[in-house]
C-alpha cells in the first residue's frame, strides 16, 4: 500500500490515544522488533474499550456510546484497512496501565 496511507493509520492511532487519555495520563508509543516481527503499538491510560466491543469498533461508523463526539466511527476502520494493505495485523488490547493497546504488526512472508 501507499506510505501516506499507513502515515495516515499512525496518526489516527496517536490521535485516538490523545483523545482518551485524561490530563496527566500515560500515552506510550512503541516501535519494536521481536525477531522477524516488527510491531507499531500505541498504550493509553483512558478508559479502554471493552473486549466485547473491540471488533464491532473496527467496522465502519461503528461507535461506542461513550465515545467523544464530533468523530464519525470510521478511524480504527480505516486502520484496520489500511494495515490489511500493508499486510500487517491490527489488534485491539487492554493495556497494562488499564486503557487501550492497538497494536499494528507485520510478520514475514510465510511460504
Amino acid at each position: 500500500g501507499p506510505p501516506e496511507w499507513l502515515a495516515v493509520a499512525l496518526r489516527n492511532l496517536i490521535g485516538n490515544a490523545m483523545t482518551y487519555t485524561p490530563p496527566g495520563g500515560l500515552l506510550k508509543v512503541i516501535v519494536r522488533r521481536q525477531g522477524a516481527c516488527l510491531e507499531f503499538a500505541v498504550e493509553d491510560s483512558g478508559p479502554g474499550i471493552p473486549a466485547s466491543e473491540r471488533a464491532a469498533v473496527m467496522q465502519r461508523f461503528h461507535r461506542l456510546p461513550s465515545a467523544n463526539p464530533g468523530g464519525s466511527g470510521l478511524g480504527l476502520a480505516i486502520v484496520g484497512r489500511i494495515a490489511e494493505l500493508h499486510g500487517a495485523c491490527c489488534s485491539l488490547d487492554a493495556a497494562p496501565q488499564g486503557g487501550l493497546r492497538a497494536s499494528l504488526v507485520w510478520q514475514p512472508a510465510s511460504d
